[in-house]
């Protein structure tokens, strides 16, 4: 009935006309008689049913193959882009992929510490559509962020990847900024000898790339996966592990 809190669940033709997902489920099969409202996170709904979100949810596939709802949070509180989560984050905040997004425009800069980017096992596609002059790198990290959830960043490829020569997915600028990614992968591709980097250090930033167990990372990127300018300031490079 309306109202009921449920987890994962198949509700058979004429068992219930309305139900209420605040929590995480994987599948949902409902026929399409059913109401299905989503204010937690489901991945799938099959059967015939259409689901709804409101607040915060998110649905993967809502029944028809698309999305909806709020595919990035922090706690409890949903956001529809990663620039808006990115404006939100405080110190200490970790940024959630609930669903794969696809980002034609930076996200911004992460200033504040603490800032951790969970993937989720999800992927973020950046496909800008600047001109090569007016660039702007996916983030820019100017305090600290943690990248983990074993996810996937993949940037331009192919023609696409080579109109933006030498430039870059992540940018980490300055002596207190410090990125670390524990796990996941990063691609960006080109064409010849123009293409895309990956993490690039400037200023004096820092790179951490896997965790103490010597896990880590794959960057794989036409031009150096990693690289740094110490022209200004000793930018700091540590590898646990990775390829």
């Amino acid at each position: 009935p309306a109202g009921v809190v449920v987890d994962d669940v198949t509700v058979a033709s004429g068992e219930a006309t309305s139900i209420d997902i605040a929590g995480s489920v994987a599948t949902i099969t409902a026929p399409a008689t059913t109401s299905i409202d989503v204010s937690g996170d489901v991945e799938t709904v099959s059967g015939g049913a259409i689901a709804t979100v409101s607040g915060d949810g998110y649905v993967e596939d809502r029944g028809d193959g698309n999305s909806t709802g709020n595919p990035i949070s922090i706690g409890n509180t949903g956001y529809t882009t990663l620039a808006e989560a990115v404006t939100a984050a405080n110190a200490g905040d970790t940024i959630r992929l609930k669903g794969n997004i696809t980002v034609t425009a930076t996200a911004g800069i992460i200033s504040k510490d603490d800032i951790t980017l969970d993937l989720n096992g999800k992927t973020i596609t950046y496909a800008p559509s600047y001109a090569k002059s007016d660039y702007i790198e996916l983030l820019n990290v100017t305090g600290t962020l943690t990248i983990t959830g074993n996810g996937t960043i993949t940037g331009p490829t192919g023609s696409e990847g080579a109109k933006y020569d030498s430039k870059v997915m992540i940018s980490v600028e300055g002596d207190s900024a410090t990125l670390t990614m524990i796990d996941g992968s990063m691609t960006a591709g080109g064409e010849g000898s123009d293409g895309m980097y990956g993490i690039y250090a400037l200023t004096g930033g820092n790179i951490i790339l896997g965790a103490s167990d010597g896990t880590g990372p794959s960057i794989t990127t036409w031009l150096a996966p990693v690289g740094m300018n110490n022209t200004t300031a000793t930018a700091k490079m540590h590898i646990s592990g990775g390829t």
